[in-house]
């Protein structure tokens, strides 16, 4: 009686566990929410004075999302004690950047609810992004020495690089003055 009492006990807590299990599943995806990840590396070449003006340069095609962009990057830069420029000229510092997202792969996965028996089936798709920002200091020969950057991989479900700056520019910019290479990350993505 004892053995059948405590077997019933485990079956009650497998049910609960696995019925715990798809509500936070569902649950998270009806709201979108995965979890992202990747890899951060920077690099200081040379010292970057505090309070040095800057500008960030505009991308060629000057569309929401990279006015967005422009907008992050520029926060980051005040917040770390530098001064936007009031005109190009009079930059002492130029802030560019780049990013991508490549062409998504989907994949299948499958898994059978051990409390039913049934197997459920789900797809998602994982876009490749790339995201860099480069800080240097204008030489008098008009040239450009690189003085940091920062770069990061990810791959997600999202491929709206808009909403993915919000998360990629600080995530970067936390390692400013650091030389770090590959440092993973894991945050929460909520899939726009």
């Amino acid at each position: 009686m004892h053995s059948l009492l405590s077997s019933l006990r485990i079956k009650r807590a497998r049910l609960f566990l696995s019925t715990l299990l798809v509500t936070a599943t569902i649950g998270g995806a009806a709201t979108g929410c995965v979890v992202y990840r990747g890899r951060v590396s920077t690099a200081t070449y040379e010292e970057i004075r505090s309070g040095s003006t800057f500008i960030v340069m505009p991308a060629s095609r000057q569309t929401l999302t990279e006015k967005n962009i422009q907008r992050l990057i520029s926060h980051e830069m005040q917040s770390l004690g530098f001064a936007p420029a009031v005109t190009r000229e009079s930059a002492q510092l130029v802030v560019s950047y780049s990013h991508s997202i490549g062409d998504g792969k989907t994949v299948v996965s499958s898994s059978t609810n051990s409390a039913s028996g049934k197997t459920r089936v789900s797809s998602s798709t994982h876009y490749p992004r790339y995201f860099e920002i480069e800080i240097s200091r204008k030489t008098p020969n008009a040239e450009r020495r690189v003085l940091w950057q920062g770069e990061l991989y990810s791959q997600g479900s999202s491929a709206n690089m808009s909403f993915l700056a919000e998360r990629f520019v600080p995530l970067i910019f936390d390692n400013f003055s650091r030389d770090v290479m590959n440092k993973m990350f894991f945050k929460p993505e909520f899939g726009r």
